[in-house]
């Protein structure tokens, strides 16, 4: 976390995206005759496409919001940070808003 009165601007581009795409891919590797048998599907390129339409979100928001090195810098990554991780005034936005 930023100590305060430090200023560090928010990158707006993730500078990890090879690292997310290597920890997906290894993820898809690790369950993807699984997931071919159990949905049925025949090609490789359709049951990756699959994996990733049905679970990509879920990878992305487990690596931007929990692994990320510069989560806390990241305006992408904003959103995934677990609500009782993020400084106080957003915990008190967030719950205002709702």
């Amino acid at each position: 976390m930023v100590k305060p009165g430090l200023y560090r601007p928010m990158t707006h581009e993730c500078k990890h995206l090879g690292d997310l795409l290597k920890t997906e891919a290894s993820v898809i590797k690790r369950h993807f005759k699984n997931h071919k048998w159990f949905k049925h599907l025949k090609g490789d390129a359709e049951a990756q496409i699959d994996f990733i339409d049905k679970y990509g979100f879920i990878m992305r928001e487990m690596y931007c919001g929990y692994i990320c090195s510069d989560r806390e810098d990241c305006y992408l990554a904003r959103e995934f940070i677990p609500i009782d991780e993020k400084p106080l005034y957003e915990q008190l936005e967030f719950k205002f808003d709702k």
